[in-house]
């Protein structure tokens, strides 16, 4: 299974996609915000990143650029955002922009297909 990295600055959500990925046999290394985050993918060998587009602090689409910059490994960018965030979000670098609340069964279904891409 995969090392996926959850940013996100809500723990409760942050919390249930770990539980979820978990779940499915996935390692998750969660993060509340970018510097933390950076800090765990510089440690780890990660092979997808759920990232919030907006967070506390940095951005969600400063992460997506810094990681962009740094590997191809795919990017799931989430939000309660506009549609003006799904722009952002890709223009970021992120393969995927997802809507929350995101089910479950949706988030297992991109993470697999983006995964699968790369193999």
């Amino acid at each position: 299974m995969a090392t996926i990295l959850i940013v996100d600055d809500d723990h409760a959500y942050r919390a249930a996609l770990s539980i979820a990925l978990g779940d499915r046999g996935h390692t998750v290394i969660s993060a509340p915000d970018a510097e933390r985050a950076l800090y765990e993918f510089s440690r780890h060998q990660v092979d997808a990143a759920i990232v919030d587009v907006r967070l506390q602090g940095l951005s969600g689409t400063t992460i997506m650029r810094a990681l962009r910059r740094a590997t191809t490994m795919p990017i799931i960018a989430i939000s309660g955002g506009d549609m003006g965030t799904d722009v952002a979000a890709r223009e970021a670098g992120a393969d995927v922009y997802l809507q929350k609340p995101v089910p479950a069964a949706e988030i297992h279904a991109v993470v697999d297909r983006l995964l699968d891409k790369r193999e």
